[in-house]
This record gives structure tokens, C-alpha cells and sequence, in this order.
């Protein structure tokens, strides 16, 4: 029995990943892109579930913690669409904006933005039950 819904080890590869890119790029604005190219990492990973196994693989273990049933094939590309947007609104701001200015995106504005877009890919990807039809 998976008790972890496979993101356990999902989430331990992708910390190795960046503990992997911490120790090898020692820069201020390589810790701001790290989130863009993790983003990326992680975006390219549900895509190619989305794409090639219709989303089989990832999509029944969000939907272990979801309310209701979704659409597993448009949930993982809308959710690899999202952290691709997300990676590139962190990467713009890192690039056009200052340290300080991208810091509080960071932390003020980026989780309510993300978490705004979830919901609604939840609310678009739902299956809505069919209602029943009485017999009498």
C-alpha cells in the first residue's frame, strides 16, 4: 500500500535536486532563480504525466487530498501550465525588479497568487457528479 501517495519521493528528489544546485551556483541572484528552475524541473515532470500517461500518475494522488473528483489529464497539464507561469512571474520579477522588491513578491504575493490559481484549476478540472434521475 503507497501510505504516501508517491510524493514522498518526488519531494525527496526534487530537495536533493536543489540542495544540488545550492552547493554548486554561491550567488544572490542564483538563490532567486532557484525557484524559477525548480518550478521548471517540477512543471516538466507533471507535464510529461499530463502529455504521455494522461496524467495517471500524479493526478490520483492530489486527488487523495481534494474534495471531489477531477478531470486527471486536464488537472496535471493545467498544473504543469500553472508552475510554469509561476516560474516565469519569479523569473521576471527577479530579472526586472530589485533584491529587496523580489523578496517581498516572494514572500507576500507569490503563495496568494498560487494558491488563487489552484482553486480555480480545482474548480475547472472538477467532474461534476451527474444528478440523479428519479424513476417515479
Amino acid at each position: 500500500m503507497d501510505l504516501l501517495g508517491g510524493f514522498a519521493v518526488f519531494g525527496t528528489v526534487m530537495l536533493l535536486i536543489s540542495a544540488l544546485l545550492s552547493l554548486t551556483f554561491d550567488s544572490e541572484f542564483f538563490v532567486q532563480l532557484k525557484g524559477t528552475i525548480m518550478g521548471v524541473l517540477g512543471a516538466l515532470v507533471l507535464l510529461t504525466d499530463g502529455v504521455f500517461r494522461k496524467g495517471k500518475y500524479f493526478a490520483p494522488r492530489f486527488e487523495r487530498y481534494l474534495n471531489a473528483p477531477i478531470k486527471h489529464q486536464p488537472f496535471v497539464i493545467g498544473l504543469s501550465v500553472l508552475g510554469l507561469l509561476m516560474a516565469g512571474i519569479n523569473y521576471a520579477v527577479a530579472k526586472l525588479l530589485t533584491e529587496d522588491q523580489w523578496l517581498t513578491y516572494t514572500t507576500f504575493i507569490d503563495m496568494p497568487l498560487y494558491l488563487i490559481l489552484f482553486f480555480m484549476l480545482i474548480s475547472k478540472t472538477s467532474r461534476k457528479e451527474a444528478p440523479e434521475i428519479s424513476n417515479r
